[in-house]
């Protein structure tokens, strides 16, 4: 958009452009979609809005220029390239990781050396469903005397990148040893840490 100043013939076309100093962050923002995703999963879109106090798009504003992080700094944590916003001050980038927890995605836009904006949304990562026999583990207290009190066996279930699983329902697991006469108390559904426990 530009502004025209006319003075008798002389009409002298003024361009409008974003206002470069910084912005006002509530003007800017961070949107995730979907805002809970599966460890390893396809991951969640991230839309970075960037714009002057005045909600005017910056299109000065390059790839280069906005980063993107996520608040527990885990290895397991990517995001894609991303390109420069649109026209519309819009840039996206895919979020992905293979550590459950809730994360506090963090957008942050320099230009200059100077911060225009920061934004923040947040996005809940969930183990995967499937146990992973290599990442679960069995412990049991021994020894036991025959007919006596028993041991207590509790089972750690984990998914492929050691994430526990909770809520994995009792009918869903079962318990077997070798030999006869072998009996299992009944287990309820795994906890927060992935873990529940039979004798």
């Amino acid at each position: 958009a530009e502004i025209r100043a006319t003075a008798g013939s002389l009409t002298t076309p003024t361009p409008l452009i974003g206002d470069v100093t910084p912005t006002d962050t509530y003007r800017s923002s961070l949107s995730a979609s979907p805002q809970a995703i599966t460890a390893g999963g396809t991951g969640s879109t991230l839309g970075l809005l960037v714009g002057d106090a005045y909600g005017t798009p910056l299109s000065s504003i390059t790839a280069g220029d906005s980063t993107f992080s996520a608040s527990d700094g885990s290895d397991g944590n990517s995001f894609t390239v991303h390109a420069a916003p649109d026209s519309s001050g819009w840039t996206t980038t895919t979020f992905t990781s293979t550590r459950a927890g809730q994360k506090t995605i963090t957008a942050t836009v320099k230009k200059e050396g100077v911060i225009m904006t920061r934004a923040e949304t947040r996005i809940t990562v969930t183990a995967d469903t499937t146990v992973s026999a290599e990442q679960s583990t069995l412990t049991a207290t021994t020894p036991i005397t025959a007919g006596g009190a028993g041991s207590t066996l509790t089972v750690t279930a984990k998914d492929q990148f050691g994430n526990p699983i909770a809520n994995i329902q009792a009918g869903q697991m079962t318990f077997a040893a070798d030999g006869t006469n072998n009996s299992f108390t009944s287990h309820g559904v795994t906890d927060t840490d992935g873990k529940t426990s039979t004798t």
